[in-house]
């Protein structure tokens, strides 16, 4: 399965540890936060989208992460 990550804003950055993973394996994927400029609540929204290699299946696979920002 062929995987790309992405963000809604450019304050976050996913890391994907590999672009290509086996069917049922699991991976972790961190994100990383830039609160430069940011203050409150802040909602960001991540997803990573999917694609296999043998067969017409893809999707995508929202996520979101809110944090405080205290400054």
């Amino acid at each position: 399965v062929n995987m790309k990550a992405g963000v809604s804003c450019g304050c976050s950055l996913p890391v994907l540890p590999k672009k290509t993973i086996d069917p049922n394996e699991t991976i972790e994927m961190k994100v990383i936060f830039d609160s430069l400029g940011q203050s409150g609540r802040q909602e960001k929204n991540v997803w990573i989208d999917y694609a296999s290699n043998n067969t017409v299946e893809h999707g995508r696979l929202k996520m979101s992460f809110i944090v405080s920002v205290y400054n």
